[in-house]
């Protein structure tokens, strides 16, 4: 099994690709493959080229949970859209196509900040502090 790694939708749209045993096989930005600096969307040759490292199933996991973006975002006052909730409005159609139908596993925002420190590090444990003003709810998470 392998496992797809994606954010997108709100600047420097990245993929991944990690094996069974944790390797990083492929880590990549869309601004690479568009020559546009911060692009949101995900590049077509950007999900060619990592699907190229790709054997066999693979899973997809986003880095948020949308409902609860958009419940913050509603609190907030920022009138976000009912289809910023959706994963196929949030991943570009062509690109949703690629991936079929499979589901998108969503985690919380600060967890994928602290397994994107923690499992590329060195450690086999740790105590990882995010300190972000943006993402579902929390700002500060331990």
């Amino acid at each position: 099994m392998h496992y797809i790694g994606l954010s997108c939708g709100f600047h420097d749209a990245s993929m991944s690709v990690i094996d069974d045993d944790g390797n990083i096989l492929f880590a990549g930005h869309s601004e690479r493959y568009s020559k546009r600096k911060h692009d949101k969307d995900l590049s077509l040759a950007l999900v060619q080229d990592g699907l190229s490292y790709v054997k066999g199933d693979y899973q997809i996991h986003y880095y948020e949970k949308p409902l609860l973006k958009y419940l913050r975002q509603l609190r907030a006052g920022q009138r976000p859209s009912v289809f910023s909730m959706l994963m196929s409005d949030i991943i570009e159609p062509n690109i949703h196509r690629i991936f079929g139908h499979r589901s998108i596993k969503t985690h919380g925002h600060h967890l994928s900040h602290a397994a994107s420190g923690f499992q590329t590090s060195s450690f086999d444990e740790a105590t990882v502090v995010i300190i972000d003003a943006m993402g579902e709810f929390d700002t500060i998470s331990i």
